[in-house]
């Protein structure tokens, strides 16, 4: 037991790990349900993206609330929650006969995703891993494309042979054992009497890219608050975010349309959820070597190439292709978002900027369902959404090299001023 006490960081690791295996991977595996559920209840995908939206919001506004939670009942007592809540609202969800108890369940699982998303396993990497953050995020994070490929795996095959309320069911069962093991998670590794992973760094240990985060406390959030950039960086996630998912979200649908059978369309989806685990780690990694301005750029390249091929996906070749270099893409809406932060704006406002800037991939998933959906019903075909965003990419691109020039100059100018007093 003395053994598994001090090597507790990897005990919590692996909890979360779990975790974001199974409810990320459900959360990432709901286009495979946009047919059936259309097919099942007789509503079209655009009324049906109304659920969707509503999920969306709530889910944007848990994210906005993770903060306020984690400081009045700790991580793991929220955690536990929104896994039973989401759960329920799964359940709930199977017995659902209309368009109206569709969306309410809908926005019961919206509020439970904040916590046992993205901005949850940022705070639990924060508290009990003080070296490797990004490679440790990465690591983690990396379990929702694995999540997203076993369970869109295992539910379509439910589906197949009985019907989408029973792979609902199964989801919520894990869903609840997961909340049970909750149970055996610490909030701050000084509960059990350790100190995070790493801390025992001493200055010569520090590596260069350590150094340039240590000198940059940054502004405190008040002072961001008058700070163009503050508001550029506000939009160019919401931006950026909003054009993946534009793609990610009708997914298995798309292929359905270009003559792909469900399960056929499924599998592509659960290769390119695979391929998404294999990015968040090499980008985790990568987020440690070079600094997340340059991951975030690469990124929207990736975003605008794999849109515009997608477009087409005859070739199995060319397909396959753009579906790397969009899981690539991906990393936009989840490892970058925190890192970015934290080098525009240093760790004196991290706190307060995170929960922000993650809520808006709730509120980018939000609005790219309901256009993509829409447009479909309008044109008959997500070909011309996708073309639309693979533009709005490069645009993004630029205004993100317009908020790095202008970070990086206040950034100069507040180091020029704190070495001279």
């Amino acid at each position: 037991m003395g053994k598994i006490k001090q090597h507790y960081h990897w005990v919590i690791a692996l909890i979360v790990f779990v975790e974001t295996i199974i409810f990320a991977g459900f959360f990432n595996s709901f286009s495979a349900f946009t047919v059936p559920i259309t097919e099942s209840l007789d509503l079209t995908r655009g009324a049906y993206s109304l659920a969707v939206t509503a999920r969306s919001v709530f889910s944007f506004v848990s994210t906005l609330c993770t903060g306020y939670l984690f400081y009045h009942f700790g991580y793991r007592k929220s955690a536990i929650f929104s896994l039973l809540l989401g759960a329920g609202a799964l359940i709930l969800m199977v017995f659902s006969n209309s368009l109206v108890m569709l969306t309410v369940s809908n926005s019961l699982f919206g509020f439970s995703c904040g916590v046992c998303t993205t901005a949850g396993v940022v705070r639990i990497v924060k508290s009990w891993f003080k070296k490797h953050q990004g490679l440790m995020l990465g690591v983690i994070s990396m379990a929702t494309g694995i999540g997203g490929s076993l369970m869109t795996t295992m539910l379509t095959e439910i589906m197949v042979r009985s019907n989408w309320q029973y792979a609902f069911i199964f989801a919520a069962l894990l869903m609840i054992i997961v909340a049970i093991s909750y149970f055996a998670l610490r909030d701050e590794p000084s509960q059990m009497g350790l100190a995070p992973y790493g801390d025992n760094l001493t200055v010569q240990n520090v590596t260069k890219a350590d150094a340039k985060h240590l000198e940059w406390a940054g502004h405190t959030f008040k002072e961001l608050l008058r700070l163009p950039q503050f508001y550029l960086m506000i939009l160019c996630p919401l931006l950026s975010c909003t054009c993946v998912y534009l793609t990610f979200m009708v997914f298995t649908p798309h292929f359905q349309d270009n003559g792909f059978s469900q399960t056929e369309a499924s599998g592509y989806y659960s290769i390119l959820m695979l391929i998404l685990s294999v990015s968040k780690l090499f980008g985790g990694w990568l987020l440690d070597k070079i600094d997340a301005k340059r991951v975030t750029v690469i990124c929207m390249i990736c975003a605008a190439i794999s849109q515009w091929l997608l477009c087409d996906v005859s070739n199995p070749i060319i397909t396959y292709f753009a579906m790397i270099l969009h899981a690539f893409s991906l990393l936009c809406t989840t490892i970058t978002i925190p890192m970015l932060a934290m080098t525009l704006f240093g760790y004196q406002s991290y706190g307060s900027t995170t929960g922000i800037f993650l809520s808006l991939v709730s509120l980018a998933s939000m609005l790219a369902t309901p256009i993509s959906n829409l447009f479909y019903d309008l044109l008959g075909s997500y070909v011309p959404v996708f073309q639309v965003a693979a533009i709005l990419d490069l645009v993004t691109l630029g205004l993100y090299l317009l908020l790095y020039f202008l970070s990086d100059k206040e950034k100069k100018k507040w180091l020029s001023e704190h070495e001279q007093s």
